[in-house]
């Protein structure tokens, strides 16, 4: 069994005070706590997401333009199985509760074990992101239910795609999606929404420093107004074989 999840929080410091948690003691209050795996802690702070409107959003934004730095955070509990991570994410919502919920501090929108992202924060409000989705393999077999879009956990990878396969009859990270469960799903290989690279990073190419993160270049070529087919240099960047591409440096 895989233990490389992890529990992370967020936390304001321009309030500080003292809010306990089992054996943690935070000098400064918890806005927000989540669980994920690889860079997942870090997401929140990316400014593609910070473009969405959520509690979350204006608090992280308002730390920075008054401090000038981004919101303490850190990981509190590491080496977890998926199961564990749930059940600690649970219970800190559970004791810190929700703003949205009228019964705490948290901007969290969920109760939590659910993996709920900035995809979810932005589209929580609509149907069908708080539909059950169901997955196959590309053969048609039956792998697994999950709760909501939000929820779906692919090794880290950004699954707002889904509900755009869903409703085009095609497929996303290798597996064919439904809003309906069905014993078996018809073979749609040829209708593979191929994924080459995933969470492609543009960087500064004089000051290093990190612009955006896109899913996959084809988001990338419709952002930036690209040519069809433009992607080919970004790949050769994430190959090493090229330095810049369209005024950026790439990478993964």
């Amino acid at each position: 069994m895989e233990r490389d999840y992890f529990v992370y929080i967020y936390l304001n410091q321009l309030k500080e005070g003292e809010w306990r948690f089992k054996e943690y003691v935070f000098n400064y209050q918890p806005f927000y706590v989540g669980k994920g795996k690889k860079k997942r802690e870090k997401s929140h702070l990316y400014p593609c997401n910070l473009k969405n409107k959520s509690y979350k959003n204006n608090i992280i934004k308002k730390i920075i333009k008054k401090t000038g730095e981004e919101p303490i955070h850190f990981r509190i509990y590491e080496n977890l199985t998926n199961e564990e991570a749930v059940k600690i994410e649970t219970e800190l919502i559970e004791h810190f509760g929700r703003i949205d919920a009228k019964n705490g501090i948290l901007t969290n929108l969920t109760d939590g074990g659910e993996g709920v992202n900035n995809f979810a924060d932005k589209n929580i409000s609509k149907p069908w992101a708080r539909k059950k989705v169901y997955q196959y393999e590309l053969s048609g077999k039956y792998v697994r239910e999950w709760e909501s879009v939000a929820s779906v956990d692919l090794d880290g990878m950004y699954t707002s795609n889904i509900s755009t396969a869903i409703k085009k009859g095609g497929t996303f990270g290798g597996y064919i999606w439904s809003f309906e469960k069905v014993e078996r799903m018809k073979p749609r290989i040829k209708n593979q929404m191929k994924i080459t690279y995933k969470n492609i990073q543009q960087i500064d190419k004089k000051k290093e420093e990190l612009i955006d993160i896109f899913e996959n270049a084809l988001e990338i070529e419709k952002k930036l107004k690209l040519r069809k087919g433009a992607r080919n240099k970004i790949y050769e960047c994430l190959k090493g074989k090229l330095k810049t591409a369209y005024g950026y440096k790439w990478k993964i």
